[in-house]
């Protein structure tokens, strides 16, 4: 995490922009551990900044996954994919996004390696960048709209029991299921 919990004082002004420290994103989040560490426990910060409660649920997450599937890199990567895939973020600054998706990427790359020896393969890699774009959102909760201003879309993800995931897009505001609904990713 980062040490300063401001980018800029007009970030501040303008936005009222600070970032939740360390201590603070811990004992919140020790409020709910039993969900935090929990694979498949969905997650949404509306103002998510750039990660820092979300790249805390997803270390938790993967220490969850590490502990069950860690000697099997297919298991691992089946499961670290489903943990992620259940972590969402909005918030309204745009490198705040960019920044929170690289954290968690590399993040998870890191764990891998560490786990492993060798990096992950480049679709692994391919498929967590995928679900982060789509989980990791440029937009504004109070408003359920985009950077670009139409409705925020978030989407669901199912581990088929292939491994291969489905996503089904919902629009924020109504939780209504979008036209997108039914696609199948295969990371394999």
């Amino acid at each position: 995490m980062k040490n300063s919990q401001i980018k800029s004082r007009e970030r501040v002004s303008r936005y009222a922009e600070v970032y939740t420290a360390e201590r603070e994103v811990n004992a919140m989040l020790n409020l709910v551990g039993h969900e935090s560490e929990k694979i498949d426990s969905t997650f949404l910060e509306p103002a998510c900044g750039n990660g820092n409660f979300l790249i805390e649920i997803l270390r938790r997450k993967l220490k969850t996954v590490q502990q069950a599937y860690g000697n099997s890199k297919k298991l691992f990567s089946r499961y670290a994919l489903l943990a992620i895939s259940s972590i969402y973020g909005v918030d309204i600054q745009k490198d705040n996004v960019e920044e929170c998706r690289e954290r968690l990427k590399s993040y998870f790359v890191d764990i891998y390696v560490g786990l492993f020896g060798v990096k992950p393969l480049n679709n692994l890699v391919s498929a967590v960048s995928q679900i982060l774009n789509d989980n990791i959102c440029w937009g504004n909760t109070l408003t359920y709209s985009n950077g670009s201003g139409e409705p925020l879309r978030m989407f669901e993800w199912q581990m088929l029991p292939d491994g291969n995931f489905i996503k089904k897009a919902f629009l924020l505001e109504t939780m209504d299921t979008d036209e997108s609904a039914g696609i199948v990713y295969n990371w394999q």
